[in-house]
C-alpha cells in the first residue's frame, strides 16, 4: 500500500467561495494527481441528457477531478463532453474502446474525441479484457493495444489503461508492463481483486476500481434485515473502499445531483472501520456467495429478448427475503418476456464478466416463479 500517496488537497466547491479537503492520490507512473473519488459514465447513461450534464457538473464544480467513460455507454459520452466542456484543463479524462482491432479502435478513438469535445485523452483504456482470448486479441499484431500506442504517438492519448473483470488477464496485464493504469471491480464482493491491486501498486501502475458499492446491489439486497445477512449502508461500502489505499481512485455512481455532496462527504471525512463493521462487511460479501448478479448488464441484450438482470434481481431477492413472496411473484408476473423463453444460446454467460451461471439460474427462476399468479 502506498501511503505516501494519499494527500487531501484544499479545492474549491465553486459554490459561493467555500472550501473542503478531498484527499487525492497520484495515479501511478502517470504522476497525475487525482482526487480519490471519480465520476463514472455508466450511471448517467438513462439519465435524460440535460440532467446528467447537471449531474457531471455539480461533480466537477464538487471538486471531482476524475472522469470515466467508455464508447459503449450510448450517448453517455456526449453528457459528458457538453458538461465538461471549456474546463478540459482543470479535469483528469479516461474512456474506454471495446473493439479489439486496431483500425475498429482508432475509429472509435475518434467518435470518443468529438463526444468529449477534446483532442486529447489523458487516459485510453482497452475495455472489459475479461477472457484470455480477449486478452490476446487486443495485444496481437493488429489488436487495440497497437492503436492505443499508435495515439499516444500521435498525441491523442497521454497514457494506456486496460479493464478487465477476469484475474488471469489482470494478472497478465499488470505484468506485461504495457499498461500505465488498471481499471477493475473491487468491493466487498470481490476482495480477491486485493492481491492484484497490490502487484499493481509495486510497479506504479495506477488503480482505478469500478462498482465500489456495486451500483447500490448490496444497500438494497440488505434493506430488509434477517440474520444470515447482515444490514449495511451505501456509506460504509464506500468507506471500505476508499480505506484499502491501493486504491487510486473509486469510481462512484452519481445519477442524481443530490449524491455527489452525499458521495463525497464519505471521502471527506473517512473514518476507520470498527473491527465489528469490517467484519459485519466482510461476511455480507461471503454470504452473497458466486451466483449473485452483480447488475452490470454486460449480459444484455438477450438473443431471446429476456431481461437478464431483473430477472436474476428477483430471484437473488427470494433467496434472502423468502417472507416476501407476494411482492417477488408480482415483479416476475410483470415481467414481459419470461426466462422459459430462453435459447441456451450461451452469449449472456460469455459475455458475464463475474462467471455467474445466468443460463442455470434463469431455469431457477422459471421454475420457482413460473406458475398462475
Amino acid at each position: 500500500m502506498r501511503s505516501a500517496a494519499r494527500n487531501p488537497v484544499t479545492l474549491s466547491t465553486h459554490r459561493a467561495g467555500k472550501e473542503f479537503v478531498l484527499r487525492t492520490a497520484t495515479l501511478g507512473r502517470t504522476g497525475l494527481e487525482v482526487v480519490r473519488l471519480g465520476c463514472g459514465g455508466i450511471p448517467i447513461i438513462n439519465v435524460p441528457f440535460d440532467d446528467a450534464v447537471a449531474v457531471v457538473r455539480a461533480a466537477l464544480d464538487a471538486g471531482v477531478n476524475y472522469f470515466d467513460n467508455a464508447r459503449a455507454y450510448g450517448d453517455s459520452e456526449a453528457k459528458m463532453g457538453t458538461a465538461l466542456e471549456g474546463r478540459r484543463n482543470e479535469i483528469v479524462l479516461a474512456t474506454k474502446t471495446v473493439t479489439r482491432d486496431a483500425a475498429g479502435a482508432l475509429a472509435d478513438l475518434e467518435t470518443s474525441l468529438t463526444n468529449l469535445r477534446t483532442d486529447c485523452l489523458d487516459i485510453w483504456q482497452l475495455h472489459d479484457v475479461s477472457t484470455v482470448g480477449d486478452y490476446e486479441r487486443v495485444t496481437a499484431p493488429g489488436g487495440a493495444l497497437e492503436a492505443a500506442k499508435q495515439a499516444r504517438q500521435q498525441g491523442k492519448t497521454r497514457f494506456i489503461g486496460i479493464t478487465s473483470h477476469n484475474p488471469e488477464s489482470l494478472r497478465r496485464a499488470i505484468e506485461s508492463g504495457e499498461f500505465d493504469t488498471v481499471l477493475l471491480t473491487y468491493n466487498i464482493g470481490t476482495i480477491w481483486t486485493e492481491p492484484l491491486m497490490a502487484e499493481a501498486q509495486k510497479r506504479d501502475i495506477g488503480v482505478v476500481v469500478m462498482k465500489p458499492m456495486s451500483g447500490g446491489v448490496f444497500f438494497n439486497l440488505s434493506k430488509e434485515q434477517e440474520e444470515s445477512l447482515p444490514s449495511i449502508t451505501p456509506e460504509e461500502t464506500l468507506r471500505f473502499v476508499l480505506l484499502n489505499e491501493d486504491v487510486d481512485v473509486a469510481l462512484s455512481g452519481f445519477r442524481r445531483v443530490e449524491e455527489v455532496p452525499q458521495n463525497l462527504a464519505v471521502l471527506n471525512d473517512l473514518k476507520p472501520l470498527t473491527a465489528e463493521e469490517r467484519a459485519r462487511l466482510l461476511k455480507f460479501g461471503e454470504d452473497l456467495g458466486l451466483v449473485y448478479c452483480r447488475r452490470c448488464t454486460y449480459c444484455m441484450p438477450c438473443t431471446a429478448g429476456i431481461d437478464i438482470p431483473s430477472v436474476l434481481a428477483i430471484l437473488d431477492h427470494s433467496e434472502r427475503f423468502s417472507y416476501e413472496w407476494p411482492s417477488q411473484r408480482r415483479r416476475y408476473a410483470e415481467l414481459e418476456v419470461k426466462p422459459t423463453e430462453c435459447a441456451e444460446c450461451g452469449e449472456c454467460e460469455e459475455r458475464c464478466p463475474f462467471d455467474v451461471p445466468i443460463m442455470e439460474r434463469l431455469k431457477t427462476a422459471a421454475k420457482k416463479f413460473d406458475r398462475p399468479f
